[in-house]
This record gives structure tokens, sequence and C-alpha cells, in this order.
């Protein structure tokens, strides 16, 4: 079991300027002077030399569940399958390379993994592909086609560096809180016939500091059956009753007192 991280940029010099189009806010001139509205998108028209694509994979091999807004009376939940991501992102929104990226993206991932689902917009395009975990061998095959495929395609701009870096980290789940963790940091509490969980450092700490004088295993038996009579508990009922009698009475003693002085205060007034 591990995570898979993988994350490459390229960066690239045009060679002609390159028309983009820019949206952002009105400026407080803008609003004042020329009575732009504060709240619409005011369209910029620039030139560029340069851009930068990165592009990252990872897979995530848990599902997980994320609250959906309806709009309505009542929101959703929603399933989210486990599987691998792809973030690819540039840093200026020219449209023709997103256009050639959303292609060469789709054809890679049916070449290298398999088919995706993409969410293009100006920036980004975001593909997943459920139920699917890539190996380190089929990410780099991935970004080498990648950069043969945007030089193939793009004829008006050169490549001036890329950058690659693939991660790759063995993980564990943790038996309490299910988080991921790195395999060395995970530390075992051993049960009866070879039985044993996987702690993350903070709720191994947690568990064999919940009762110190009793043996891990116990520890942990106690988790996986908390209504098992524990004999100590057992042992101290009948103290604990002994010391509920003597209070009680006492506290009735007190209270008899208190009446027969009550009532020789009255007797004595009549």
């Amino acid at each position: 079991m591990g995570k898979l991280s993988a994350t490459m940029k390229i960066e690239v010099s045009y060679n002609t300027e390159m028309p983009i189009t820019i949206r952002r806010f009105p400026t407080e001139f803008e609003t004042e002077e020329l009575k732009k509205y504060g709240s619409k998108l005011v369209d910029e028209e620039l030139k560029i030399v340069d851009n930068e694509i990165t592009i990252k994979i990872y897979n995530k091999r848990q599902s997980s569940f994320t609250k959906t807004i309806s709009g309505g009376n009542y929101d959703f939940t929603q399933k989210n399958p486990s599987g691998t991501f792809i973030e690819i992102r540039v840093k200026h929104p020219e449209e023709r390379i997103v256009d050639i990226l959303i292609k060469i993206t789709r054809e890679l991932c049916k070449k290298h993994l398999e088919p995706c689902v993409l969410f293009p917009s100006r920036y980004t395009i975001s593909c997943t592909i459920n139920n699917f975990q890539p190996s380190t061998e089929l990410i780099q095959n991935f970004f080498l086609d990648f950069i043969k495929e945007v030089e193939k395609n793009i004829k008006s701009f050169k490549i001036t560096h890329k950058e690659e870096k693939v991660e790759y980290k063995d993980l564990e789940i943790c038996d309490r809180c299910k988080g991921e963790f790195p395999k060395q940091e995970m530390k075992k509490i051993t049960l009866e016939k070879n039985k044993f969980f996987n702690y993350c450092p903070t709720c191994y700490e947690i568990e064999t500091n919940v009762a110190p004088n009793i043996s891990k295993a116990e520890q942990v038996s106690e988790l996986l059956n908390p209504h098992r009579s524990n004999p100590k508990s057992e042992n101290s009922k009948p103290k604990m009753k002994l010391k509920w009698k003597i209070t009680i009475g006492v506290l009735t003693l007190i209270a008899c007192g208190i009446l027969i002085l009550a009532i020789d205060s009255i007797v004595g007034i009549l």
C-alpha cells in the first residue's frame, strides 16, 4: 500500500507575443470615474511572451464523502471513489494551449492509464480516473509522452525548462483514527494469537496511557469488547456501595438532629 504523488513543471517561451484575456474586478478609478459596476468582472487584453504548465498526478486509495449543497431544503452526501487524479494548471489563460492540453491529456490517459473524466476551465484541467491506481513507471511514461506531444502540437513556442518530481510514500492506515501515515512511523500493539493493531504515534500514546497498570493486550481487548466485565471494576463495586451507605447514614443523623432542635424551639415558643 502506497501513495504516489508526481509533479512536472514546464516553462515555455513563445516565438511571438500571444494575446490573452484576463478577467478581473474593476479598480477604484474605474468604478468612480468610468462608472463601472464594482461586482462585474472586466475583461482586459494583454500580450505574453512566456507561460508555465504544471502537472500533478496523485492517487487516493480510500473512498471519501463530501457534503453537497443542493440549494433546496435538503443537502446531499456524495461519495468520492478512490482512484487517480490529474491536475494541469497554466500560469496564463492562453486559449489555444489549453485546448491542446485537453486533447493531449485525454489521449495519454487512454494510452498509459485509463479513460478519464475531464473538467476544463480557463486556468486548470482536472481529470479523474475512478478505481485505478497507477505505478511509478506508468506516470513516468505519461510525463515523457506529454512533453513529446506538447512539442509536436504547438509550434509557436519552445520549451525552455522542465522539472520532474515523482514521490512514492509507503503508507499504512491507523486502526484508531483511520488516517494515513508513513509505515516507519507506525507502532503496533500485539494481541493474543498473533493479532495486532497499527497505530499512528498520537493514537499509540493515547491508547498506551489509557490505563498504565493494564497490559497492552488487555487495553486493546477492552477496546474491542467495551461491555465485557472488568474484574477490577467488579471488586471496587462493594467498596463504593459501603461508602455510599456510610454517607447516607451520617446525613440521616444530621437531618434528625436538626429536626429535633426545630421541634424544641417551636414548643418553647408556644
